[in-house]
């Protein structure tokens, strides 16, 4: 039997499921919140399918996708909207199954949730079958080509903000080898660095690494640049791919800020990765930049990671608008970030500004 939620405000529409899927499914129907810790604990039961409502408005809907995403990835979720080329394009990156429109067919809308649950059955069935040591984490790799689009400020928040929801199931590592201050962003003072757990190569194990890594105030975990040139040229992308796996096997989501480009460190990061973040600017030349990155990707074959699009001081009045970068990069902007004035003494302090 198919379990199904239908979040919706007043429950519109829940009679027409529940004719829909009739003595082959058992349908709760949930009131929306804005509280996401309120919403993950709603869904206890573990439901094969969430039908997310018309009601709520197209943002809202999406906000509570995106959420189901990272915290219920087994879950299929089905959008009941008009499904236009936008909707599509931007339901798709945060994993919706299917988008059906509110004036189709109880026969469509079943098959729709159908297909969605036999998707959830078949993760599920995967994950069951799958040794502990094959199941990976969210690897996150934060890019950005030019230096000063505020990545590793994106990088550091990300990782704060996940790690508040999940303390202690969250690393954040810094992969600017050479000139990287995720430590000064979080004011940390490290004992060890990436480059005491790249040395040991394969004697690395599990035990050891989590030696090597500071502990944040938010429940986040950091591995820290190294503190030296000297160590940091001594540090291979071959050192760091064992670091790497160990991590994915220990933490639920893994945070990678890169250094500006694609060198041979962040390549070794993309290679594990399952989400890349693109920050820019509305300059150009940081347009540019993104623009010959996707298009690398493209040429390795790094197809497969979901893409978010962060455009950082995105109210400013010079460079492209939001619009002019989504036209040039054929790509939606998932988050536009204000220019603010907190974020320079948020990091001048080493508090983050979440």
């Amino acid at each position: 039997m198919t379990s199904v939620v239908f979040v919706n405000t007043g429950g519109g529409q829940s009679d027409r499921i529940r004719r829909s899927l009739g003595a082959h499914g058992h349908l709760a129907v949930m009131e929306p919140t804005n509280d996401p810790e309120e919403l993950l604990a709603m869904l206890v039961d573990d439901p094969d399918v969430v039908v997310i409502g018309p009601d709520l408005g197209v943002d809202q809907q999406l906000a509570i996708a995106t959420l189901l995403d990272f915290h219920r990835p087994d879950t299929s979720v089905v959008l009941v909207g008009e499904p236009t080329s936008e909707m599509f394009s931007r339901a798709l990156t945060i994993g919706v199954r299917d988008i059906v429109s509110p004036t189709a067919s109880d026969a469509d809308l079943v098959t729709a949730i159908s297909r969605a649950a036999d998707a959830t059955r078949r993760r599920r069935e995967h994950l069951g079958e799958a040794a502990p040591s094959e199941r990976r984490a969210r690897v996150i790799t934060v890019l950005s080509p030019p230096g000063g689009s505020g990545k590793t400020t994106s990088a550091t928040n990300l990782a704060v903000g996940l790690a508040r929801q999940l303390p202690g199931r969250v690393v954040l590592v810094d992969l600017d080898i050479q000139f990287g201050d995720v430590a000064g962003a979080l004011r940390l003072e490290p004992q060890h660095s990436l480059a005491d757990a790249a040395r040991l190569g394969e004697r690395l194990d599990l035990t050891t690494l989590k030696v090597f890594l500071t502990s944040h105030a938010s429940g986040l975990y950091v591995l820290c640049s190294p503190d030296s040139l000297i160590e940091a040229d001594a540090v291979s992308s071959d050192q760091l791919k064992p670091v790497l796996s160990l991590l994915t096997e220990a933490f639920d989501y893994v945070i990678v800020d890169t250094s500006a480009g694609i060198g041979e460190y962040t390549l070794a990061a993309l290679e594990v990765s399952t989400d890349f973040l693109l920050v820019c600017s509305t300059e150009v030349p940081s347009i540019r930049g993104i623009q010959r990155q996707l298009g690398a990707f493209d040429t390795i074959n790094l197809t497969d990671q979901r893409r978010t699009l962060v455009v950082n001081r995105a109210n400013a009045r010079v460079g492209l608008s939001v619009a002019d970068i989504e036209a040039t990069l054929a790509m939606h902007v998932d988050v536009s970030i204000p220019s603010s004035r907190t974020v320079g003494i948020a990091t001048n302090h080493g508090q983050p500004v979440l």
